[in-house]
């Protein structure tokens, strides 16, 4: 038997097959989800033999000829699940009674959703507390505010929803045989009213996993988290002067390898101590940190002492980048470290003259949210639309303007404004740092932090600490490591794999360099066959049922060139 996923579409819908396509299609291939596409217009018979069904375009009931329809409900009524994205349900009634529907009522507009009953499909939401807990912290994130209300489907049933609107009228159902059933509009995933890699994402992914048979085999990213921090010269920073501030000898860097991250540093390389330096080295030759030049200095935060370009936009002449990357690679020496294949620049300003000098330096990857050649206020700078989704914030990519350096970026969405408030910081607002709290709120910080870890893995990317060293500095060690504390206490229900950014962004290369093509169970073997190349060794995620409980397990694949076939 294969495994795939089988999803029907109908491209006569011209408007709604375009949303699917742009949309879900975008969703399955970048959660590595084996499946067939099968076009109502193209299929004259559709055989449901597969591991799931998904239905990811609206008003395909309407649509579907009753022989069709005879054959789907037969194949769900036999074990296969089906996942509806069609929220007419009045069009799919042989669903009504497994989804315990008592009526149809009407359609309304919903401008937030809500968690519902507590399921292995949005487990890692948070959930309502009992009574006298209500109020907690820890239920931030129980609402998902839409940009714009969105239409659901009105029903009363006895199911106990997973997702509710704000009247708390149902939006998502599952009931026994695996069936998943969304009320709300499909368009739920363009980014005009939410869309991906904004909260939601792993709701459908473990929505798919839930109803699919088992065994079931995806080449999703593995779950990586690490760090980011900018704008670093540990005692030197002007803003970390106390005896015990979090910055001093770079005594964060302790604390976030207490709990297992491993980050990349972007250097202020010319206000580098002596003394700094050696806790440098001693960082590198451990493999704890990265460190990557920033700039030579900004005392002012204007980038005023650039390495990569000038911060008006003007690039730096040939002559002028050889001078600049000359200081650099002494610095480097002198320490006795070699800089990351990652580039962690100061407001990720990286000119186009400076590209020939990085090859050069083996440094090809990025961690931009904008293009080469452009200062971060430019409004053409996030002028390009990056694979999975198009989106500047989360991608894995070539660059735009020369393909040779490949782009790893998660949960730093931003605009050319947004250097005044930086919300991909998750100190920001957090700290005394520019007055942007009137005291240092651990508690904020510690669930912007987690928030921002979990988004980056709830999307199918990876996790990623990012902060400015400005507002660690306001920090004491105690306050910083408590944060910390909190953060991994929050992520406890997660499943992590600590990385450094460089080896997130080698792994991600050569993810998207290759393809999970079939997927055979015979017996009890799985046989898979990849496409592609790859240097480094892969992992595939197998889920497997065990009375109830679904279990993901993690499996190494040998490099390979060409093509691969892997017994799990």
């Amino acid at each position: 038997m294969e495994i795939n996923l089988l999803v029907i579409l109908d491209s006569s819908d011209k408007e709604n097959y375009r949303i699917a396509k742009g949309t879900v299609s975008l969703f399955l291939k970048h959660f590595g989800i084996p499946y067939q596409e099968l076009d109502l217009v193209k299929e004259e018979s559709i055989n449901f033999n597969a591991s799931g069904i998904l239905i990811a375009q609206e008003g395909l009931g309407k649509r579907m000829d009753q022989r069709t329809k005879k054959s789907l409900y037969r194949a769900v009524k036999q074990g296969t699940g089906l996942i509806n994205l069609d929220y007419h349900l009045d069009s799919y009634k042989e669903l009504h009674q497994p989804l315990k529907i008592e009526r149809i009522e009407k359609e309304d507009k919903t401008s937030l959703i809500k968690i519902g009953e507590k399921h292995y499909i949005n487990e890692l939401h948070p959930h309502l507390l009992p009574p006298p807990l209500r109020g907690r912290i820890e239920e931030r994130g129980m609402e998902k505010q839409l940009l714009q209300p969105l239409k659901f489907l009105k029903v009363k049933t006895k199911n106990k929803p997973l997702l509710l609107a704000e009247d708390n009228s149902p939006l998502l159902l599952c009931s026994s045989p695996k069936l998943i059933q969304f009320l709300i509009s499909p368009r739920l995933w363009l980014p005009e009213y939410f869309g991906h890699c904004a909260g939601l994402d792993d709701i459908l992914f473990r929505a798919i996993i839930w109803a699919v048979k088992k065994p079931f085999v995806t080449k999703t990213i593995p779950p990586f988290v690490t760090s980011r921090i900018d704008d670093a010269n540990g005692s030197a920073n002007i803003f970390g002067k106390r005896k015990d501030s979090a910055n001093k000898n770079f005594a964060y860097l302790d604390m976030l390898n207490k709990f297992g991250l491993i980050p990349n540093i972007g250097l202020f390389i010319d206000d580098i101590t002596e003394e700094d330096s050696k806790i440098i080295k001693e960082k590198y030759d451990k493999k704890l940190a990265d460190f990557s030049p920033h700039a030579f200095s900004d005392p002012k935060n204007i980038n005023e002492f650039p390495v990569y370009m000038h911060h008006n936009g003007k690039e730096f002449s040939k002559e002028e980048l050889k001078e600049n990357f000359a200081r650099v690679d002494k610095k480097f020496q002198d320490w006795g470290i070699k800089p990351s294949k990652t580039v962690n620049a100061h407001f990720d300003e990286i000119g186009l003259n400076s590209l020939p000098f990085l090859k050069e330096r083996g440094q090809i990857y990025t961690m931009n949210p904008i293009r080469f050649g452009k200062t971060w206020i430019d409004e053409k700078a996030r002028d390009w639309k990056p694979k999975p989704y198009g989106d500047t914030g989360f991608n894995f990519d070539y660059m735009l303007d020369d393909p040779d350096f490949f782009n790893v970026c998660t949960g730093t969405k931003s605009g050319p404004k947004d250097y005044l408030t930086p919300s991909f910081d998750f100190l920001y607002g957090c700290t005394s740092f520019w007055k942007e709290n009137s005291k240092n709120d651990v508690q904020k910080a510690a669930l912007r932090g987690a928030e921002q870890i979990k988004l980056g893995l709830d999307s199918g990317f990876f996790g990623c600490l990012m902060a400015h060293e400005q507002r660690i500095a306001i920090l004491s060690i105690k306050e910083f490591e408590e944060i910390l504390e909190r953060i991994d206490d929050s992520l406890s229900d997660y499943e992590k794999i600590f990385a450094s950014y460089d080896e997130i962004a080698e792994y991600l290369y050569h993810h998207q360099q290759t393809k999970l093509k079939e997927i055979k169970i015979e017996g009890n073997k799985i046989s898979c066959q990849l496409a592609g190349k790859s240097t480094i060794p892969l992992k595939l995620s197998i889920f497997r049922e065990m009375r109830g409980k679904i279990k993901k397990e993690l499996c190494n694949l040998p490099p390979f060139s060409v093509e691969v076939e892997v017994v799990l």
